[in-house]
């Protein structure tokens, strides 16, 4: 789901620039809107492209602020997904502090080392794949 997100946040920045190098690529009725504008009137122009720039900056800054314990745990996140690859350096486990760290690091490398779960999980996620294909 936080790939939903960042992709979000992606469009945000294209539709920035949009706006900002007044192309109106993605606002067609913006763009009709400044073309049908009278001609001396650039003001209107220039201050109804501001106030667009302005609420997708807001929404950009917004969405990064409510997502970023998202951005802090993506990689932990990651984890579920490729606890076969992931290293335990590259894991932000704060949030886990009931787990004894000295156990938990030697259980991941004796799994990692592991040639049928290693094989499992890349099974399961061709699976997984698979399923999201059909949606």
């Amino acid at each position: 789901m936080f790939g939903y997100i960042k992709a979000f946040e992606k469009k945000l920045e294209v539709f920035k620039r949009d706006v900002d190098g007044e192309r109106f690529r993605y606002f067609p009725n913006l763009k009709r809107h400044i073309k049908d504008l009278p001609k001396g009137d650039r003001t209107d122009c220039q201050s109804l492209q501001k106030l667009f720039l302005n609420i997708i900056e807001s929404t950009i800054e917004q969405f990064f602020s409510r997502f970023v314990k998202f951005r802090e745990l993506e990689e932990t996140a990651k984890f579920m997904r490729f606890p076969d690859s992931m290293k335990l350096e590259e894991l932000n486990l704060q949030m886990f502090s009931r787990i004894d760290m000295a156990d938990f690091e030697m259980q991941l490398i004796e799994f990692q080392s592991s040639s049928i779960w290693k094989q499992r999980f890349i099974d399961l996620r061709v699976d997984l794949g698979n399923i999201e294909k059909k949606r």
